[in-house]
């Protein structure tokens, strides 16, 4: 099972701070696995709440969420960006993970992965990327 991925470091050269988190608004299920993403109720993992989304079988499942709600102004850069996800198995197995993958430029390029290895049938909440993902 799998519930909120939000954004934050979204900040600009030209404004102090960052944004906080953000939520997404888009989705789809990616390439990977058995390429049906989170199956069950994907758009739940905009938010945080009592239901998740759920990848149901599909070991190596993707899914990307997009459309964060923010613009950058052309004098304006990103300094980092880092993902707060709130997560847990049904079952504990070996070997399961949540690995994200982000991007500062929509898509065009990718950090390499950030992975939480601890498996857990309690809720988890984990911060990967920071500052330094750009």
């Amino acid at each position: 099972m799998w519930a909120p991925l939000d954004s934050a470091y979204f900040s600009c050269i030209c404004v102090t701070g960052n944004t906080g988190y953000l939520c997404p608004t888009a989705h789809a299920a990616d390439t990977g696995g058995d390429s049906d993403g989170f199956e069950t109720n994907p758009t739940y993992a905009f938010d945080v709440d009592s239901v998740p989304a759920s990848n149901v079988g599909g070991d190596w499942d993707r899914h990307r969420l997009s459309t964060y709600g923010m613009s950058l102004k052309s004098s304006c850069s990103v300094s980092g960006i880092e993902v707060k996800l709130n997560w847990w198995l049904s079952a504990l197995g070996s070997g399961n993970s949540m690995d994200v993958e982000l991007s500062r430029d929509n898509g065009a390029s990718w950090t390499t992965a950030k992975t939480d290895g601890v498996e857990s049938t309690s809720e988890r909440s984990v911060v990967l990327g920071s500052s330094s993902d750009i």
